[in-house]
């Protein structure tokens, strides 16, 4: 996805002022200034070499503020190395570290490890998380293997292993609340140091495979940028370079993860930035986003202590976030717009009978939500309720099983509507980032509003979400709506609002607790009237979709066949947007930000044999509404009295199949 060249950066290049350059000055200016205000320079080197063990301002100069100086430019040199070593072996401007699994593996394993051995020393801690680190890219690599470490199975294998390892965390710290606290701070990545011990650690084995990638990789990557055909006619083992290069990145990006914790977006930012300065060998791409990645973080945590008040701490992971999103959207819009590849995930073989397997699939459904509705868990154990006991369940099991059925449908149709529209099979409508800004307009209605009403959570709801696609649309105007930029600009307007909620959960106002089970997807509490709104909310789109079946049709053909048939493709692409986002948002306002289905129930339909666009969107909203009937009911009574939220449930319900899915495809 190579960057639009313009007269103007074109001067930048030729007078030497490019981006990269302004950004690693300002981390040098910035950091200069905080070590300069904590102590005066004539007295740095007498407290680097002969340190006043009485003067507490040298002590904190040496032990506190340079080896944080230091450990940023050690990590994000580090993280901008291995996403460009990652895009360059995958050939894909969206992979990352945190792409392939292994942030959420070690967070797995560090809230595991909190919660079963609290006293663990820190070092145990550390290792723990490299152990789940690597645990997670291990079994992304079985899932590829046979197809020789292709892109798209390593980056599909990630997503539903970091959704699963992910879930399984919420649900503990969910369970575990206050014993587990402090895992929060920590997966948002914090560079306080209080001694250089992490540093000596790092060091000797970020350089090291540093400089092994830099001397041995840059020949292999060059001809692997040919194609896979094209590299093994010329006798290179494509399998062995993409299992070496992931296998260095993944090192070094589990050691970074388990000495400060998980810091987003510069594995992605930093290698478009050094595109953005016209690097373009293997080894100066390289090289430039481990330039960029160390100025990224060190200039993003030197001006926060700048900003922040004496005493106050932001993780720094937050901040990266928060200044990277912006900074991809500025991206986005120098990038040159491609055709999109023909949809890979296909059905093996067709069902003759479309029609009559959908029915079956609705009669499922119906049989499904009664005994959902029904047949329970309750205080003297399991049982059936029929006769006089069936009308006492309507105001605490129907509502409930209306929601999960109108937000699976849901978010299986905007699922569908997402990988036609990308052709990419591993779209979701988490991609757009709909339902991180609904959450984040409820979060900040609760901190402004006391004992809001319904009608003003959903309005607050709303306003997020549209606030996303709002952004969306802006920044997707000028590329004409093509799949890769709408991907990049969801990502980084999903990772911005998602970033801002998590700070306002890292705040610790008790608030916060109340909204924990809605941000999991927890339909505890639905009542009737959001039952119905959901349910009429449901009907209407899903009633709509007949209107939208000739674009998801074509669409997916590539846009020449698409204007060839006379079809407005900046148009079309808007409209499917629009409606995917009214899909996403509509689900999310009732039972909060669910994830998984998305992806999940569209492959389930295709591999069922559902091939023509309408009957199979229609195919994957019934099974979406039967995943999350199933993830609602078995939350409600599995550990009774206690529950389990059905959106994380969800994961757990569908990830193994989806996981097995692609094992089976690979063979």
């Amino acid at each position: 996805m190579p960057l639009a060249s313009s007269p103007r950066s074109s001067w930048f290049r030729r007078s030497g002022i490019t981006p990269l350059i302004c950004l690693v000055l300002i981390a040098l200016i910035a950091g200069l200034y905080n070590l300069q205000r904590a102590l005066p320079s004539d007295q740095w080197l007498q407290a680097i070499f002969a340190r006043d063990a009485n003067d507490i301002h040298q002590l904190v100069f040496r032990y506190s503020l340079m080896p944080r100086f230091a450990m940023a430019i050690l990590v994000g040199a580090a993280l901008g190395a291995c996403g460009a070593l990652m895009q360059l072996t995958l050939r894909n401007p969206l992979a990352e570290p945190a792409t392939l699994g292994v942030s959420a593996g070690a967070q797995l394993a560090l809230v595991i490890t909190g919660l079963c051995l609290p006293t663990l020393p820190a070092f145990g801690r550390e290792a723990s998380a490299l152990v789940g680190a690597l645990a997670a890219i291990l079994l992304v690599l079985a899932l590829s293997w046979d197809r020789i470490l292709s892109p798209t199975r390593l980056i599909s294998g990630g997503l539903v292993i970091s959704l699963c390892a992910g879930s399984l965390a919420a649900v503990t710290q969910l369970l575990n609340r206050e014993a587990l606290r402090g895992i929060y701070i920590w997966s948002a990545g914090s560079l306080v140091q209080n001694d250089w011990s992490k540093i000596l650690f790092l060091l000797p084995w970020l350089v090291g495979l540093g400089l092994i990638a830099i001397a041995f990789l840059p020949r292999s990557l060059n001809m692997l940028a040919l194609g896979d055909e094209s590299a093994r006619g010329l006798g290179l083992s494509v399998r062995s370079v993409r299992l070496a290069a992931l296998a260095g990145a993944v090192s070094a990006t589990a050691l970074v993860t388990s000495a400060v914790g998980v810091i987003g977006f510069v594995g992605l930012a930093a290698p478009a930035l050094a595109r953005l300065s016209g690097r373009h060998g293997i080894r100066s791409q390289i090289s430039s986003s481990a330039l960029a990645g160390a100025a990224m973080l060190l200039a993003t945590d030197q001006l926060l202590q700048i900003l922040l008040p004496p005493g106050a701490e932001l993780p720094t992971g937050i901040a990266t976030a928060v200044i990277g999103a912006p900074i991809l959207l500025v991206l986005v819009q120098r990038m040159k717009t491609s055709e999109a590849p023909q949809l890979a995930e296909i059905a093996s073989a067709r069902l003759r009978r479309q029609h009559l397997a959908l029915i079956l699939l609705l009669l499922s459904l119906a049989i499904l939500s009664w005994l959902a509705i029904a047949y329970g868990r309750g205080p003297n154990g399991w049982h059936f309720g029929a006769g006089a006991e069936f009308p006492q369940l309507d105001m605490l099991r129907i509502p409930r099983t209306v929601a999960a059925m109108a937000a699976g449908a849901l978010l299986a149709l905007a699922g569908i509507i997402m990988q036609r529209l990308t052709s990419n099979s591993i779209a979701s409508p988490e991609i757009l980032g709909v339902s991180s800004g609904a959450s984040l307009g409820v979060i900040v209605l609760f901190f402004l509003v006391s004992a809001p009403g319904m009608t003003v959570q959903f309005g607050a709801g709303a306003t997020g979400a549209f606030s996303i696609l709002a952004f969306v649309v802006f920044f997707g105007r000028r590329a004409s709506f093509s799949p890769e930029s709408m991907l990049l600009i969801g990502i980084a307007v999903g990772t911005l609002f998602s970033t801002m909620a998590a700070f306002l959960m890292l705040s610790g106002d008790p608030r916060m607790d109340m909204l924990l089970a809605w941000l999991s997807g927890s339909t505890y509490g639905m009542t009737q009237s959001r039952a119905c709104f959901l349910g009429a909310t449901c009907v209407a789109l899903v009633g709509a979709m007949p209107l939208f079946a000739r674009w998801l049709a074509v669409l997916p053909l590539g846009a020449g066949m698409s204007r060839a048939v006379g079809l407005n493709i900046s148009l079309s692409r808007l409209a499917l947007l629009l409606l995917a986002a009214l899909m996403t948002s509509a689900a999310t306002l009732a039972v909060g930000p669910l994830t998984f289905v998305g992806l999940l129930a569209p492959h389930l339909a295709v591999r069922a044999g559902f091939q023509r666009p309408l009957i199979q969107s229609f195919a994957a909203a019934a099974i979406g509404a039967l995943v999350m009937i199933t993830a609602d009911w078995l939350g409600r009574n599995l550990m009774f009295p206690y529950e389990i939220p059905a959106g994380l449930l969800a994961t757990f319900v569908g990830g193994p199949y989806l996981l097995k899915l692609i094992a089976a495809r690979t063979r």
